[in-house]
């Protein structure tokens, strides 16, 4: 997700973006912008300094993996079960 805001961040300028994802501890992590991890923080302070670049707003929503495949097949490297 960090990655596809510093890619196409330039490209949504002032805009809100909504993520779905299929992993409560990162939806809750990226929603309160912070985690006792301090690795992660890393990351979080990555995302903070993308959104505020770009001017986003963001929401990182849960879904379910079961309501998700699609996406799943591609992260798992499925490509023939997505297609």
């Amino acid at each position: 997700m960090v990655r596809a805001i510093l890619t196409w961040g330039p490209h949504f300028k002032g805009r809100s973006i909504m993520f779905h994802v299929d992993n409560l501890a990162a939806c809750g992590m990226l929603n309160k912008l912070y985690t006792p991890v301090e690795e992660m923080m890393d990351f979080i302070r990555t995302w903070c300094l993308a959104m505020e670049a770009n001017d986003l707003t963001t929401a990182v929503v849960y879904i379910a993996t079961g309501d998700n495949t699609a996406a799943d097949q591609l992260s798992r490297g499925k490509v023939e079960d997505f297609l």
